[in-house]
């Protein structure tokens, strides 16, 4: 028995656009632990989102790809004192703080603030850790950081375990 019909699989590698039902993909390789950790740009024919989560920094040609995208589901993992007084094993720590690791509140503040231009509508936070985060302190980092730059998109959180989101409000 045939679970998944083959033409809907499309695997794509590093840097590689291929295009899926009218819409262009491009895929990139971002620095995590797993073995070929991907991100996605997709642009339709009015719109484009990026998705990039387990990271632990962005590099810039990530940054240029996702620069002035209209949606972005960016991760936002951990609150930096809760992760360093979360009482988990100090190698889980490092890692998790390693450049192969996870993006802080702050740091996806620090990438936004490059990444979110006048055209970004919408940013929904995501990959929140259930023990070292929480949507109001990381929708609090980042939407003083995008204010600051005057930049106003619909900014939300999905919660840790949930497919809903809070909003910046």
């Amino acid at each position: 028995m045939q679970l998944i019909d083959p033409s809907l699989i499309h695997c794509v590698e590093n840097k590689q656009s291929t295009d899926v039902s009218g819409y262009k993909i491009q895929s990139f390789l971002k620095p995590h632990d797993a073995r070929e950790p991907m991100g996605y740009r997709v642009d339709g024919s009015s719109s484009s989102v990026g998705f990039v989560m387990d990271l632990g920094f962005v590099p810039p040609y990530v940054e240029d790809l996702l620069r002035g995208t209209e949606y972005l589901v960016f991760e936002a993992n951990h609150d930096l004192e809760m992760e360093n007084n979360s009482g988990r094993p100090g190698f889980l720590i490092r890692r998790v703080l390693g450049q192969l690791g996870h993006l802080s509140n702050d740091q996806a503040a620090d990438s936004l603030s490059r990444l979110v231009t006048s055209e970004t509508k919408q940013v929904i936070l995501a990959h929140l850790s259930i023990d070292c985060n929480c949507p109001d302190i990381a929708l609090g980092v980042i939407g003083r950081k995008l204010d600051q730059l005057g930049y106003s998109p619909d900014l939300s959180a999905a919660p840790p375990g949930s497919i809903a989101a809070y909003g910046k409000e």
